[in-house]
């Protein structure tokens, strides 16, 4: 009888740790994958402007676009934009959070390449356009242009970008859609957030 009581109460004991273990992974999960703060936090705005090669550097002052670097590789035939994205610096910012500006043609839905940085869709990507489905899935950019500018999300605003898509009929601003995307130091993207288009 006590050998079978010993064995109730180990049982027990095992099956209360597996819950508790459970628990405490399921929270660690939670508090790992919770943004530092929220899309509403960043009151982001944005302006885009086609330019053309010869006036880039004038279009990209008019619209208050600095620090842009080097231009955005791309054919001589592209339609070039400069753009600039407004935020507050949000509270809970770490050093480790870090703002991705995408800009996505909406008619053909395809990703703009906004610089000279990276090659192929960041792994952050593949997931979101599951989450929003206004986000298409990555598909546009060429090799050798990046996808996305990147500034760390404590660094105060506003966001250069400039980029190219292919040249093509009818293409406006209205066209565009710039995306804000918050992800953590693991690569974890937090929220996408349409801020125009």
């Amino acid at each position: 009888m006590r050998a079978l009581r010993s064995r109730v109460r180990l049982v027990s004991l095992l099956s209360l740790v597996a819950v508790l273990a459970s628990v405490a992974w399921v929270a660690y999960r939670h508090w790992r994958d919770r943004p530092p703060f929220s899309v509403s936090a960043v009151h982001a705005t944005a302006t885009v402007r086609f330019t053309e090669w010869s006036r880039f550097e004038q279009d990209a002052r008019a619209i208050g676009a600095e620090d842009l670097g080097a231009r955005p590789a791309g054919r001589p035939d592209d339609r070039l934009f400069v753009g600039r994205l407004e935020h507050r610096t949000p509270t809970g910012a770490g050093d480790q959070d870090v703002f991705h500006v995408l800009v996505v043609d909406k008619r053909n839905e395809r990703f703009a390449g906004v610089g000279n940085l990276t090659q192929g869709p960041p792994s952050y990507l593949a997931g979101l356009s599951q989450r929003y489905p206004w986000l298409p899935a990555p598909r546009g950019a060429e090799d050798g242009q990046a996808w996305s500018v990147a500034v760390p999300a404590n660094r105060p605003g506003p966001i250069s970008f400039a980029g190219g898509l292919p040249a093509s009929q009818g293409l406006t601003e209205a066209d565009l859609m710039v995306v804000l995307v918050l992800v953590g130091q693991d690569g974890t993207a937090y929220w996408a957030a349409r801020v125009s288009g």
